[in-house]
Protein backbone atom coordinates (compact mmCIF):
# COMPACT_ATOMS: atom_id res chain seq x y z
CA UNK A 1 0.00 0.00 0.00
CA UNK A 2 1.25 3.17 -0.51
CA UNK A 3 -0.07 5.61 1.80
CA UNK A 4 -0.37 9.29 0.90
CA UNK A 5 0.31 11.67 3.55
CA UNK A 6 -0.90 14.72 2.72
CA UNK A 7 1.07 17.25 4.24
CA UNK A 8 3.70 15.63 2.71
CA UNK A 9 2.49 16.84 -0.78
CA UNK A 10 1.73 20.36 0.30
CA UNK A 11 5.39 20.10 1.18
CA UNK A 12 6.31 19.24 -2.40
CA UNK A 13 4.21 21.21 -4.26
CA UNK A 14 5.75 24.22 -3.32
CA UNK A 15 8.92 22.76 -4.46
CA UNK A 16 7.26 23.30 -7.90
CA UNK A 17 7.87 26.42 -10.36
CA UNK A 18 5.62 26.53 -13.26
CA UNK A 19 5.36 28.41 -16.71
CA UNK A 20 1.88 28.01 -18.55
CA UNK A 21 1.91 28.28 -22.57
CA UNK A 22 -2.39 28.01 -24.09
CA UNK A 23 -2.38 27.24 -27.29
CA UNK A 24 -4.39 25.38 -30.01
CA UNK A 25 -1.92 22.40 -30.02
CA UNK A 26 0.38 20.51 -28.05
CA UNK A 27 4.13 21.25 -26.46
CA UNK A 28 7.41 22.41 -27.17
CA UNK A 29 10.24 23.30 -23.77
CA UNK A 30 9.96 26.18 -23.36
CA UNK A 31 8.51 29.54 -24.41
CA UNK A 32 11.64 31.17 -25.57
CA UNK A 33 12.28 27.62 -27.23
CA UNK A 34 8.52 27.23 -28.68
CA UNK A 35 8.51 30.94 -30.12
CA UNK A 36 11.24 31.32 -32.29
CA UNK A 37 9.42 28.54 -34.81
CA UNK A 38 5.91 30.93 -34.55
CA UNK A 39 5.51 32.54 -37.54
CA UNK A 40 2.60 34.53 -38.68
CA UNK A 41 0.88 32.29 -40.82
CA UNK A 42 1.28 29.68 -38.06
CA UNK A 43 -1.60 27.39 -36.80
CA UNK A 44 -0.29 27.53 -33.31
CA UNK A 45 -2.93 30.57 -31.86
CA UNK A 46 -1.37 32.06 -29.22
CA UNK A 47 1.27 31.38 -26.21
CA UNK A 48 -0.33 32.70 -22.66
CA UNK A 49 0.01 32.56 -19.31
CA UNK A 50 -4.06 33.31 -18.61
CA UNK A 51 -6.92 31.33 -19.74
CA UNK A 52 -9.31 32.93 -22.45
CA UNK A 53 -10.89 32.33 -25.01
CA UNK A 54 -12.71 33.60 -28.66
CA UNK A 55 -14.84 32.58 -31.06
CA UNK A 56 -12.60 32.83 -34.04
CA UNK A 57 -10.62 29.99 -31.61
CA UNK A 58 -13.70 28.09 -30.37
CA UNK A 59 -15.71 27.65 -34.13
CA UNK A 60 -18.58 26.76 -32.38
CA UNK A 61 -21.61 27.71 -30.49
CA UNK A 62 -21.33 28.22 -26.77
CA UNK A 63 -20.09 30.74 -24.15
CA UNK A 64 -16.88 31.68 -23.84
CA UNK A 65 -14.72 33.81 -21.53
CA UNK A 66 -13.06 37.10 -23.60
CA UNK A 67 -10.72 37.60 -20.34
CA UNK A 68 -11.89 37.33 -16.99
CA UNK A 69 -13.82 40.23 -17.06
CA UNK A 70 -16.09 39.55 -20.15
CA UNK A 71 -18.86 36.48 -20.56
CA UNK A 72 -19.49 36.26 -24.50
CA UNK A 73 -21.77 34.29 -26.33
CA UNK A 74 -20.49 32.51 -30.40
CA UNK A 75 -22.94 33.18 -32.66
CA UNK A 76 -22.20 32.06 -36.78
CA UNK A 77 -24.04 34.42 -38.76
CA UNK A 78 -22.91 36.10 -42.22
CA UNK A 79 -20.11 33.24 -42.73
CA UNK A 80 -18.43 33.87 -39.24
CA UNK A 81 -18.22 33.22 -36.25
CA UNK A 82 -19.09 36.44 -34.05
CA UNK A 83 -18.47 37.55 -30.25
CA UNK A 84 -21.58 38.43 -28.65
CA UNK A 85 -20.83 40.26 -25.24
CA UNK A 86 -23.17 39.70 -22.33
CA UNK A 87 -21.80 40.86 -19.21
CA UNK A 88 -19.03 42.63 -17.80
CA UNK A 89 -17.70 41.17 -14.41
CA UNK A 90 -16.50 43.18 -11.73
CA UNK A 91 -13.27 41.09 -9.46
CA UNK A 92 -13.82 44.02 -7.01
CA UNK A 93 -17.25 42.01 -5.57
CA UNK A 94 -15.59 38.36 -6.19
CA UNK A 95 -17.23 37.81 -9.65
CA UNK A 96 -14.83 36.56 -12.68
CA UNK A 97 -16.25 34.81 -15.82
CA UNK A 98 -17.21 31.52 -15.80
CA UNK A 99 -18.19 29.87 -19.14
CA UNK A 100 -18.77 26.51 -17.21
CA UNK A 101 -21.74 28.23 -15.30
CA UNK A 102 -22.84 30.97 -18.06
CA UNK A 103 -22.71 33.59 -15.92
CA UNK A 104 -20.29 35.84 -13.83
CA UNK A 105 -19.40 33.95 -10.53
CA UNK A 106 -17.59 33.44 -7.41
CA UNK A 107 -17.19 30.09 -7.70
CA UNK A 108 -13.69 28.01 -8.88
CA UNK A 109 -12.88 27.97 -12.11
CA UNK A 110 -10.15 29.07 -14.71
CA UNK A 111 -10.68 33.07 -13.65
CA UNK A 112 -10.45 32.79 -10.00
CA UNK A 113 -7.56 34.50 -8.34
CA UNK A 114 -7.81 31.62 -5.54
CA UNK A 115 -7.53 28.14 -8.21
CA UNK A 116 -4.32 26.47 -8.26
CA UNK A 117 -1.09 28.30 -8.35
CA UNK A 118 -3.67 31.46 -7.67
CA UNK A 119 -3.14 33.43 -11.61
CA UNK A 120 -4.60 30.36 -13.52
CA UNK A 121 -1.43 29.26 -14.02
CA UNK A 122 -1.62 24.90 -13.73
CA UNK A 123 0.82 23.43 -11.23
CA UNK A 124 2.41 20.25 -12.20
CA UNK A 125 3.08 17.51 -9.65
CA UNK A 126 4.67 15.19 -11.98
CA UNK A 127 4.84 14.55 -15.34
CA UNK A 128 2.07 13.33 -17.42
CA UNK A 129 -0.65 14.59 -19.09
CA UNK A 130 -3.84 16.00 -17.03
CA UNK A 131 -7.38 17.15 -17.57
CA UNK A 132 -7.88 21.22 -16.61
CA UNK A 133 -10.13 20.79 -13.42
CA UNK A 134 -12.34 23.64 -14.38
CA UNK A 135 -12.33 23.33 -17.81
CA UNK A 136 -13.35 20.52 -19.92
CA UNK A 137 -11.93 21.27 -23.08
CA UNK A 138 -8.49 22.14 -22.03
CA UNK A 139 -5.78 19.86 -20.95
CA UNK A 140 -2.52 20.51 -19.40
CA UNK A 141 0.83 18.62 -20.61
CA UNK A 142 3.77 18.55 -17.64
CA UNK A 143 7.23 17.58 -18.75
CA UNK A 144 10.86 18.74 -17.00
CA UNK A 145 12.57 21.70 -18.41
CA UNK A 146 15.94 21.95 -17.08
CA UNK A 147 15.41 21.26 -13.04
CA UNK A 148 11.46 22.24 -13.09
CA UNK A 149 8.35 21.27 -14.46
CA UNK A 150 6.63 22.65 -17.02
CA UNK A 151 2.96 23.18 -17.71
CA UNK A 152 1.94 23.67 -21.19
CA UNK A 153 -2.27 24.29 -21.79
CA UNK A 154 -3.72 22.92 -24.66
CA UNK A 155 -6.99 23.68 -26.17
CA UNK A 156 -8.99 21.40 -27.88
CA UNK A 157 -11.39 22.75 -31.11
CA UNK A 158 -14.54 23.37 -32.03
CA UNK A 159 -17.10 21.31 -29.70
CA UNK A 160 -14.38 18.69 -28.62
CA UNK A 161 -13.69 18.20 -25.21
CA UNK A 162 -11.00 16.26 -23.49
CA UNK A 163 -10.77 12.40 -22.39
CA UNK A 164 -8.90 12.19 -19.04
CA UNK A 165 -8.52 8.59 -20.15
CA UNK A 166 -7.66 8.27 -23.58
CA UNK A 167 -5.67 11.90 -23.47
CA UNK A 168 -6.87 13.28 -26.65
CA UNK A 169 -9.95 15.46 -27.39
CA UNK A 170 -12.38 12.49 -28.22
CA UNK A 171 -15.25 13.58 -25.89
CA UNK A 172 -17.68 16.90 -26.78
CA UNK A 173 -18.93 19.29 -25.02
CA UNK A 174 -22.44 17.15 -24.25
CA UNK A 175 -20.58 14.94 -21.89
CA UNK A 176 -21.17 14.97 -18.54
CA UNK A 177 -17.86 15.80 -17.45
CA UNK A 178 -18.81 19.51 -19.26
CA UNK A 179 -21.82 19.68 -16.99
CA UNK A 180 -20.56 20.09 -14.03
CA UNK A 181 -17.80 20.15 -11.52
CA UNK A 182 -15.82 16.68 -11.74
CA UNK A 183 -14.30 17.33 -8.26
CA UNK A 184 -16.03 17.81 -4.39
CA UNK A 185 -14.17 19.92 -2.25
CA UNK A 186 -16.01 20.32 1.42
CA UNK A 187 -13.07 20.71 3.21
CA UNK A 188 -9.11 20.88 3.32
CA UNK A 189 -7.31 17.24 2.63
CA UNK A 190 -10.77 15.80 0.82
CA UNK A 191 -9.24 13.65 -1.82
CA UNK A 192 -10.79 11.61 -4.37
CA UNK A 193 -10.60 9.95 -8.00
CA UNK A 194 -10.57 11.98 -11.44
CA UNK A 195 -13.62 10.32 -13.45
CA UNK A 196 -12.32 8.28 -16.32
CA UNK A 197 -9.32 7.90 -14.93
CA UNK A 198 -8.64 6.21 -11.82
CA UNK A 199 -4.79 6.89 -12.00
CA UNK A 200 -5.13 10.32 -11.30
CA UNK A 201 -6.64 11.78 -7.74
CA UNK A 202 -7.20 15.11 -6.11
CA UNK A 203 -6.70 16.69 -2.86
CA UNK A 204 -8.54 19.53 -2.15
CA UNK A 205 -6.20 22.65 -0.79
CA UNK A 206 -6.92 26.09 0.60
CA UNK A 207 -6.36 28.94 -0.77
CA UNK A 208 -6.86 32.86 0.93
CA UNK A 209 -6.89 35.84 -1.78
CA UNK A 210 -9.43 38.31 0.10
CA UNK A 211 -11.98 34.81 0.16
CA UNK A 212 -10.97 31.55 1.32
CA UNK A 213 -11.81 28.97 -1.40
CA UNK A 214 -10.90 25.37 -1.74
CA UNK A 215 -9.90 23.78 -4.93
CA UNK A 216 -8.60 20.48 -5.96
CA UNK A 217 -4.84 20.19 -6.80
CA UNK A 218 -4.17 16.83 -9.13
CA UNK A 219 -1.71 14.22 -8.52
CA UNK A 220 -0.92 10.72 -10.66
CA UNK A 221 -0.56 7.37 -8.85
CA UNK A 222 2.36 5.35 -9.50
CA UNK A 223 2.49 3.37 -12.85
CA UNK A 224 0.11 0.43 -12.62
CA UNK A 225 -2.26 1.57 -9.85
CA UNK A 226 -5.23 3.35 -9.12
CA UNK A 227 -6.88 6.00 -6.42
CA UNK A 228 -9.46 4.15 -4.39
CA UNK A 229 -9.89 4.80 -0.59
CA UNK A 230 -7.74 7.64 -0.66
CA UNK A 231 -4.90 5.32 -1.51
CA UNK A 232 -2.90 4.42 -4.50
CA UNK A 233 -3.46 0.85 -4.77
CA UNK A 234 -2.35 -1.90 -7.33
CA UNK A 235 -5.03 -1.38 -10.51
CA UNK A 236 -5.05 -3.15 -14.07
CA UNK A 237 -3.55 -1.15 -16.39
CA UNK A 238 -6.47 -2.10 -19.40
CA UNK A 239 -9.07 -0.44 -16.89
CA UNK A 240 -11.41 1.38 -19.16
CA UNK A 241 -9.98 5.31 -18.30
CA UNK A 242 -6.55 4.39 -17.93
CA UNK A 243 -3.82 5.62 -20.31
CA UNK A 244 -2.45 2.97 -22.12
CA UNK A 245 1.28 2.50 -22.25
CA UNK A 246 2.47 1.62 -26.22
CA UNK A 247 5.06 -1.65 -25.46
CA UNK A 248 6.92 -1.07 -29.48
CA UNK A 249 7.98 2.81 -28.33
CA UNK A 250 11.29 2.96 -26.11
CA UNK A 251 11.99 6.65 -24.82
CA UNK A 252 15.53 7.62 -25.02
CA UNK A 253 14.70 11.10 -23.21
CA UNK A 254 11.56 12.72 -21.85
CA UNK A 255 9.87 14.95 -24.01
CA UNK A 256 7.39 14.47 -26.97
CA UNK A 257 8.10 12.45 -30.27
CA UNK A 258 7.02 11.44 -33.62
CA UNK A 259 4.69 8.12 -34.33
CA UNK A 260 6.43 7.19 -37.91
CA UNK A 261 2.71 4.85 -38.00
CA UNK A 262 0.47 7.84 -37.81
CA UNK A 263 1.49 11.57 -38.90
CA UNK A 264 -1.75 12.69 -36.56
CA UNK A 265 -0.03 11.23 -33.36
CA UNK A 266 2.91 11.49 -30.96
CA UNK A 267 4.41 10.33 -28.00
CA UNK A 268 4.98 11.29 -25.08
CA UNK A 269 7.48 10.49 -22.56
CA UNK A 270 7.49 11.66 -19.16
CA UNK A 271 10.03 11.73 -16.77
CA UNK A 272 10.75 8.28 -15.95
CA UNK A 273 10.91 7.64 -19.77
CA UNK A 274 7.38 5.85 -19.54
CA UNK A 275 5.78 6.36 -23.28
CA UNK A 276 1.97 7.50 -24.16
CA UNK A 277 0.82 7.72 -27.13
CA UNK A 278 -1.55 10.94 -28.30
CA UNK A 279 -3.21 11.42 -30.69
CA UNK A 280 -4.31 15.24 -32.37
CA UNK A 281 -7.41 16.35 -32.12
CA UNK A 282 -9.41 16.33 -34.87
CA UNK A 283 -8.53 18.23 -38.03
CA UNK A 284 -4.79 18.62 -37.60
CA UNK A 285 -1.66 16.66 -37.94
CA UNK A 286 1.79 16.70 -35.62
CA UNK A 287 3.98 18.95 -36.93
CA UNK A 288 7.44 17.38 -36.66
CA UNK A 289 9.20 21.25 -37.64
CA UNK A 290 7.64 22.48 -34.33
CA UNK A 291 6.58 19.40 -32.70
CA UNK A 292 2.92 20.28 -32.41
CA UNK A 293 -0.57 19.41 -33.21
CA UNK A 294 -1.09 21.86 -36.10
CA UNK A 295 -4.47 22.41 -38.62
CA UNK A 296 -4.29 20.58 -41.87
CA UNK A 297 -4.33 17.07 -42.68
CA UNK A 298 -1.22 14.80 -43.69
CA UNK A 299 -0.74 11.64 -45.74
Amino acid sequence: MLRIKVALLVVVLSLFINNSYSYGSSSAYSKSMFAKYIEPTSAVLSIETSYQDSCAMRQAPGFVCLDCSVLARCVFRGNQWDTIALEACDPAQGLYCNANEQRCSSNMGPCHPGTGGGDGIFACTSSGVFPDPHQCQRYHMCFPSGPVLVSVNVLCGGNSAFHPGTSDCSLTTAHQICQGNQFTCDYVGQMGAWPLNANIYYICMARTNGVRVLFPQLFRCPVGHVFFNDDCVPGNNNVPGLPGQPPNYICSRPGIFYDPADCRSYFFCDGNLRAQRVTCPIGTYFNRMINACTRGTCI
